[in-house]
């Protein structure tokens, strides 16, 4: 029985990641009756998930792309994290759809499960949130920051952190965790369940929360957090003055798209390390809203331009602890067209040299690489660029 769940738990993920690809339609809950065939041949499968987005994209491939492979999913929806694996591993469900790999290797550990990964399907961003405050600067001294309790994605949340300067990582390079990395400012962590996160998000000053949960609680990760994983970008700014309003600006961007995915491959753990460096142009008009001494307030938008640099693929084999090899292979990265819109204020150091913080929008279009990245599931960005500007 062990040997079935485990073929057609990989044999559904087949069927998943033809469905992410294609993703974007009905939300309406199918199912069936238990495994077996229908009249038409169709072989159903039980798959347990969490309401969103997994039971969403399930309940879309059930609708629109599942009868073509000879499948139909009756999906069963679990509110926690613990459930859907405990039912697969009593015989209840066919597979589950809702963990990341390290989560699984966790929970297999702790209960003697013996589950088989189906390839990386997708990644939902962690954010921060909070109802008591508009800004991370705004954290209290005696404060309080809710981070999901599993070691996997409390590792990711803490990461986060650290790039808001709230912790500092391991220096060791191990998986960060509440308990090794130490805290930057005046606050304690609250280790919380993750479908509990929401619902308690009253009691803490911020909480990490992964992107599934927030979706299933109500929270809106682009309107409503504060803080959303994302790509490192970096530029130089450079203006021109065309009249005491105008400004043309131009310079140069630099930005770092990574995504990382695990899987079981022929009882090896596969980690596949998708990288690609950007090198991008951006072209944009300013027009001065206000003026005072050495400030100045404006709005600005253009468009940005940028050419692939560097792409790169990594799959690592691992087949024990101390057993593994890697292999190297170049992508197939083509440029990236994007417009922006946003607000900005900058203070004069001194000619032609100012310090400007800038929030922009971005909407990323897509490039027809099939390579899915950040962009490519979050197309529409929120950032806040800051540094030195020269102007002239």
């Amino acid at each position: 029985m062990r040997t079935l769940r485990t073929i057609l738990a990989t044999g559904l993920t087949a069927v998943v990641a033809v469905g992410l690809a294609a993703c974007g339609g009905s939300s309406q809950n199918g199912g069936s009756n238990g495994s077996g065939s229908d009249s038409s041949g169709a072989v159903t499968l039980k798959v347990g998930a969490t309401p969103a987005p997994h039971a969403k994209i399930l309940t879309y491939i059930n609708d629109n792309l599942a009868a073509e492979a000879g499948i139909k999913l009756d999906i069963v929806e679990y509110t926690d994290y613990n459930q859907p694996n405990r039912a697969l591993n009593d015989g209840e469900l066919d597979a589950n759809f809702y963990q990341t790999v390290p989560y699984l290797e966790n929970a297999e550990r702790e209960f003697d499960y013996d589950f088989t990964a189906g390839a990386g399907i997708h990644l939902e961003p962690l954010a921060i949130f909070s109802n008591k405050h508009k800004s991370l600067s705004e954290l209290p001294d005696g404060g309080t920051i809710a981070v999901i309790s599993d070691a996997s994605n409390q590792s990711r949340a803490l990461e986060l952190l650290a790039k808001q300067g709230l912790v500092q990582l391991p220096a060791d390079g191990s998986d960060a965790s509440v308990a090794n990395v130490t805290t930057l400012k005046d606050f304690t962590f609250k280790e919380v369940e993750g479908p509990q996160l929401v619902r308690s998000l009253d009691d803490f000053d911020f909480a990490v929360i992964n992107g599934n949960f927030a979706q299933e609680g109500g929270l809106n990760i682009a309107d409503q957090a504060l803080v959303i994983e994302s790509p490192e970008t970096f530029g130089l700014s450079i203006n021109r003055q065309l009249s005491p309003k105008w400004t043309f600006g131009t310079g140069i961007t630099y930005a770092r798209l990574k995504s990382e995915f695990e899987s079981e491959y022929h009882k090896a753990r596969l980690v596949k390390t998708q990288k690609t460096d950007y090198v991008g142009i951006p072209l944009r008009l300013t027009y001065q809203i206000w003026s005072k001494g050495r400030f100045n307030a404006y709005t600005t938008g253009g468009v940005a331009f940028e050419m692939p640099v560097h792409s790169s693929l990594e799959k690592k084999y691992i087949m024990t602890a101390d057993s593994s090899y890697t292999l190297k292979s170049g992508l197939k990265a083509h440029c990236q067209w994007s417009v922006n819109l946003g607000v900005g204020v900058q203070y004069r150091i001194f000619k032609p040299f100012s310090l400007y913080l800038e929030p922009n929008m971005f909407y990323y279009f897509r490039n027809g690489s099939g390579l899915e990245t950040y962009r490519t599931e979050h197309p529409f960005i929120i950032t806040v660029p800051f540094g030195l500007r020269l102007t002239w």
